[in-house]
């Protein structure tokens, strides 16, 4: 499925969720722009007046979630709303194996509630310059957390490790049925990454289909559907 952008401008996805519904989201690189594939077609939406980028998840209960730099909050059905507490900067987002989602507001890693109740975690300001990209939290209860600059770090009850990839500039993870994590680079390709056995395997791709034309080894964003099918986001 070739996903519409919404101008020439704003080609460049960084997230894809599915719903509980089975539909696709799609959040755009800039101007605030989501888009909905349901049932062959498609249905724009956005969440705010900004131009910033969205992050979106899909929490455990099958919300769908959302975040930009102004704000972040949940798709109620019909539109896009707020959650008053939350803060400026929340700019990426993951689903939480207890309820709720995953984000980084400055230096502080907090899980958000729908209620509106807001827990800090953990502190990042080690991470220093480094700009988190993405979470996501496996199965095993490990969260993920991508960087520029910093690569791959695992947290796990309370603790950092950080994880060889194939580039340090990663946009986007994702977990398959057989425990796999996929990683979208921003230079390196699609990443696969074996956590019971810290095995890597980089693959990068070609936008051209004829394998014609410059490489774009930038991956936006990559999914993993109820069916196992792995969507990927790539360039432009």
């Amino acid at each position: 499925v070739e996903i519409p952008p919404p101008d020439e401008s704003n080609r460049f996805i960084l997230s894809l969720a599915e719903d509980a519904g089975g539909a696709i989201w799609a959040g755009f690189s800039k101007g605030g722009h989501v888009l909905r594939w349901q049932k062959g077609r498609f249905d724009s939406f956005s969440p705010g007046e900004w131009n910033n980028p969205v992050s979106l998840c899909t929490a455990t209960n099958g919300v769908l979630w959302f975040a930009s730099y102004e704000r972040c909050g949940f798709f109620n059905g019909r539109e896009f709303q707020f959650l008053p507490q939350s803060e400026k900067g929340c700019a990426q987002i993951a689903a939480a194996r207890m309820g709720g989602v995953w984000t980084v507001c400055g230096q502080s890693l907090l899980r958000l509630q729908e209620n509106g109740k807001i827990e800090t975690v953990a502190d990042l300001a080690w991470l220093g310059a480094a700009q988190v990209t993405a979470l996501y939290e496996d199965r095993a209860d490990n969260l993920w957390i991508a960087s520029q600059g910093a690569g791959l770090i695992r947290f796990h009850e309370g603790k950092f490790e950080r994880v060889p990839t194939s580039f340090s500039f990663i946009n986007c993870i994702y977990e398959d049925r057989s425990g796999n994590l996929w990683m979208g680079t921003h230079g390196g390709g699609l990443d696969r990454l074996n956590p019971r056995q810290i095995f890597m395997h980089a693959a990068p791709v070609d936008r051209s289909p004829a394998g014609v034309g410059p490489r774009d080894t930038r991956v936006g964003a990559v999914l993993v559907d109820d069916k196992g099918l792995v969507w990927m986001a790539q360039g432009q």
